[in-house]
């Protein structure tokens, strides 16, 4: 698998983790020409604070203004912003998962670790939260996805319980890639989770399409703890159906590798950013019950040559390599410090770099697509508290703050 540009082993690893996309053949010609970055910035939340490869991040509203950094190895942190958005402690950890087994397979060489964690909006008072992640070696100890919950400690809201450990789910995978990593908490306290398909190219057993298969698919579920190890929203489309037709954990199916996921704190609709194979890279908001197409399609493009395209979820915005070559998602924004933002679906590219807006309304595009700065090997993009925006840079160890340029 060839990467674009020259970077190091480091910054290697760190595309292997999201690049997912094969740059040797089959590239599309670019479509437009894309305006130089301009009208916004990066400012380090933290500044001079070095982290580990932070992978994901997530703010609680819960008045503690907390914001909890994951970093791929293995460990959460929890750093405290005041009002002003401005930094007014260092980090301190939170949870140590490095003792899980995290090999080299997995982290070096593969697309596992500490992928994703994610807050309900009940946890000041439940103190429970979600990690995903991916390990295993493939031999003795075979690859698979991840999916635990935890609770906070019963004398520190800033410390969590590592023996409250509850493992939900298990996913076997073939291989090291494609663990997927999308996760987030709705409104009404389920769980949705992001399961990549094998990292095949185009998924040649159709694990994407086979609703009996949980790998490429959006699971919905209850992990509250009243149901082992979780339970089956009653309303999810397939709730009733038999397992052996369609899993009904399946709130959405026919996704690559869906990496990140937000829901619009406006309005509850899911947006994901779902990275493409060789030309053509999706942002979708995706809906109850939704095939989402792959490996059929490829965000826009048709890969089966008789495929029907009107069968599918079509994406909200589609792009190719004149942008980048790895789409991470992010939010739309409803905060106050960039106001020319407001109700634009803010995401970067992982392999680019470079940060976008584009205008959307009731889950559509309505207008061209903004460059507003560039940055690392973004891998995260959340709202805080006060629903700005912070991004990490897995690459070059920092958190970021989006504001406008001096």
């Amino acid at each position: 698998m060839a990467f674009p540009g020259s970077r190091s082993v480091r910054a290697l690893g760190a595309a292997t983790l999201l690049g997912l996309v094969a740059l040797t053949g089959g590239l599309t010609a670019p479509r437009a020409a894309l305006a130089a970055p301009g009208g916004y910035v990066l400012q380090e939340a933290w500044p001079g604070t070095a982290f580990t490869a932070p992978v994901d991040l997530a703010a609680v509203r819960d008045g503690s203004d907390r914001v909890f950094i994951a970093q791929r190895g293995g460990k959460i942190l929890v750093a405290k912003k005041n009002r002003g958005g401005a930094a007014v402690a260092a980090p301190t950890v939170f949870l140590d998962l490095t003792s899980l087994q995290m090999p080299p397979d997995v982290l070096e060489n593969g697309q596992g670790g500490l992928l994703s964690i994610a807050f309900p909006a009940d946890f000041k008072t439940s103190g429970l939260f979600a990690v995903y992640y991916g390990t295993g070696t493939g031999q003795a100890d075979p690859f698979r996805g991840v999916l635990a919950t935890y609770r906070v400690s019963a004398g520190n809201p800033d410390v969590a319980d590592p023996a409250s450990a509850q493992i939900v789910l298990t996913v076997p995978k073939a291989s090291a890639t494609h663990f997927g990593g999308g996760l987030c908490f709705a409104a009404d306290g389920t769980l949705y989770v992001g399961l990549g398909e094998a990292g095949v190219t185009d998924d040649p057993k159709r694990l994407a399409q086979d609703t009996r298969e949980l790998q490429g698919k959006i699971l919905r579920l209850d992990v509250s703890g009243a149901t082992k190890p979780y339970g089956i929203p009653a309303d999810n489309p397939w709730a009733k159906s038999p397992p052996t037709q369609v899993r009904p954990e399946i709130f959405a199916y026919g996704v690559r590798n869906p990496w990140r996921m937000r829901f619009d704190s406006a309005n509850g609709q899911l947006w994901l950013g779902d990275p493409g194979q060789k030309k053509r890279e999706e942002i979708d908001v995706v809906p109850r019950g939704g095939n989402m197409g792959w490996a059929m399609m490829e965000a826009d493009l048709k890969l089966a040559p008789d495929c029907d395209p009107s069968k599918y979820v079509a994406p909200v915005f589609a792009y190719g390599r004149e942008l980048g070559s790895c789409c991470i998602g992010g939010v739309v924004y409803h905060g106050q410090r960039c106001p020319s933002l407001a109700n634009k679906y803010v995401f970067a590219d992982h392999m680019s770099g470079k940060v976008f807006a584009l205008p959307v309304a009731n889950g559509r595009s309505t207008g061209g697509v903004e460059n507003l700065c560039d940055g690392e090997a973004i891998a995260s993009i959340v709202e805080d508290a006060q629903g700005e925006l912070l991004l990490a840079s897995l690459d070059g160890g920092k958190v970021f703050t989006l504001v406008p340029a001096p």
